[in-house]
């Protein structure tokens, strides 16, 4: 079994946030696969390229990138596409938001960034968030989390996140939107977003960030103990 902590959950649920400060927590390293497929969707879009009528393009482009994570320190590590750290500005607006749900739904892709997600584990333990990291790329974790909030909470989440949504976007706008991704995610084909069988669920609606992290930090503290007793 793999020693990584997994953290998946729909969009505007808090993962981000949650597992960046596991990580400092565990003294482990934070990957953010949403990212990943984001850096790809912002290339594709970059290129001109259409999702249905360039599919074939699409996925012969797979086979010229390279979506990496690289240490930046000993606590860190750096989004990195073809050899050039990855801008977050470029990646986190309205336009890739609304495409990366469509480009993540394309089995070669899926199946290309898994690998490229299983390769970040050779810098030790680290904590991955994302759709079906706990079902798909690493089934066999030793610990897996299933993190989600109200479709409120996430709606106003979201509208706090800066590049997120369009401008003067409202709540109940941005709430539609992530139902959209939310059906997306959830009946695609290949990997749907669900709760693994052995993941704890996690309802983040009601509690501080803090509040959250103690919780999913305490329960690997406490299976880290039974698994190595």
């Amino acid at each position: 079994m793999t020693e990584i902590i997994t953290l998946d959950g729909p969009a505007a649920s808090g993962k981000s946030t949650l597992a960046s400060k596991i990580a400092d927590k565990v003294g482990g390293f934070y990957i953010n696969t949403g990212d990943m497929y984001r850096t790809l969707t912002w290339m594709i879009t970059e290129k001109n390229l259409d999702l249905e009528a360039d599919r074939s393009t699409i996925i012969s482009l797979l086979k010229e990138l390279y979506i990496h994570y690289e240490k930046c320190d000993e606590n860190h590590m750096q989004l990195i596409c073809d050899g050039k750290p990855v801008d977050q500005k470029k990646i986190r607006n309205p336009e890739i938001t609304k495409k990366v749900s469509q480009v993540a739904a394309i089995p070669e892709v899926r199946d290309w960034m898994v690998k490229c997600q299983r390769k970040c584990t050779e810098v030790g333990l680290v904590v991955m968030e994302g759709r079906d990291i706990g079902t798909v790329v690493f089934p066999d974790a030793h610990y897996k989390f299933f993190v989600t909030a109200s479709p409120l909470v996430r709606a106003q989440r979201r509208l706090s996140q800066d590049g997120e949504v369009t401008e003067n976007a409202t709540v109940e706008k941005v709430a539609e939107d992530i139902a959209k991704r939310d059906e997306l995610d959830m009946n695609r084909k290949i990997a749907p977003l669900k709760q693994a069988d052995d993941a704890i669920f996690v309802d983040t609606s009601d509690l501080t960030v803090d509040q959250a992290v103690d919780q999913i930090v305490n329960f690997v503290n406490e299976k880290k103990s039974s698994i190595h007793a």
